[in-house]
């Protein structure tokens, strides 16, 4: 019975209750005292009892509410409510340092986590971004126009059955923009599978264009390529028709070679029929460079070639 739930009316009985014969009224008077400091020293022994179960639960109250409590005090803030004896206790471990300690309510951040966190390796995309995005249909490329254009098959096409694409599985073609087309012509048309941009290839397993649609072509690979240079000077696209997908699935463009091409030809870029370039590998008489005449080119252009001398045996 805490000091606020005292029995007043027990209390109020005895006070009113007749003296016993012999008593005195100070004799009274210190028996009232003696019940009253009794029923007080039982209130705080109780008391003293509450707060140390407080105590016990304080570790777990402070873990639960760090804003709550200050110093061990599970009051709050009023430093003036008696709460805790703290020479009878043991010391305990202050809020900051139940913050140090896991809990099975939250995962501590250590160091291993902070340095998961900073050091992740980039992601595949912000490597491979500058990959994903392919010149040839670009905004910036726009104003650039096609202007050399070269074909590639197993064998040459144009004479005889092979006009019809028989017994050919395959057809490539390359067009190419060029800023500088005369300058492409200079320091060679040179690109590996390394120009290519993968992330940018697909599949139609339909052909659009009336020319491939004409020839007996079903489906088309298309590849973009563009100049690894720091001065970009041209991009391009690769389109691969065939008649069977499986035939695109197989095509690899590593085992493309420069002597596949049977015919190509360039133009200015003021003027598509004005032509500086022109090869066809079944009528030589047909080759011409506008602008180089017979030096040779190097690269993918497809003539004229450096001719070996004739002493040379390699």
């Amino acid at each position: 019975m805490v000091i606020d739930d005292f029995d007043w009316n027990n209390q109020k009985s005895s006070e009113c209750a007749p003296m016993a014969s012999g008593s005195s009224e100070e004799s009274q008077r210190h028996n009232r005292a003696g019940t009253f400091c009794g029923s007080l020293e039982i209130s705080q022994h109780r008391k003293g009892a509450a707060c140390r179960a407080a105590q016990a639960h304080l570790p777990l109250y402070q873990a639960l509410h760090p804003s709550k409590t200050t110093h061990g005090n599970i009051h709050g803030s009023n430093p003036t409510r008696p709460c805790i004896n703290h020479n009878n206790i043991e010391a305990q471990p202050s809020s900051q340092d139940w913050k140090k300690e896991p809990s099975s309510m939250s995962h501590p951040c250590t160091s291993a986590d902070v340095s998961h966190v900073t050091h992740e390796p980039p992601s595949y995309d912000a490597v491979q971004q500058d990959r994903q995005v392919q010149n040839f249909d670009a905004k910036e490329w726009e104003s650039v126009p096609k202007n050399l254009v070269i074909v590639y098959s197993p064998v040459p096409i144009g004479a005889g059955a092979n006009v019809s694409r028989k017994g050919i599985s395959w057809e490539a073609r390359l067009r190419v923009k060029s800023k500088d087309l005369p300058r492409l012509m200079r320091e060679g048309f040179h690109w590996t599978v390394a120009n290519i941009h993968r992330e940018a290839g697909y599949i139609e397993h339909q052909a659009k264009e009336p020319a491939m649609v004409g020839a007996g072509w079903n489906c088309t690979r298309n590849y973009y390529l563009s100049d690894l240079s720091p001065d970009q000077n041209w991009t391009a696209k690769l389109t691969v028709c065939a008649r069977d997908i499986w035939v695109l699935s197989q095509f690899d463009v590593a085992k493309l070679r420069t002597e596949q091409a049977y015919a190509a030809v360039a133009w200015t870029n003021v003027q598509p029929s004005q032509y500086i370039y022109n090869f066809d590998c079944l009528d030589p008489r047909k080759n011409y460079n506008a602008i180089y005449d017979n030096m040779p080119l190097e690269g993918w252009w497809p003539w004229p070639k450096k001719q070996p001398d004739a002493g040379d045996k390699s």
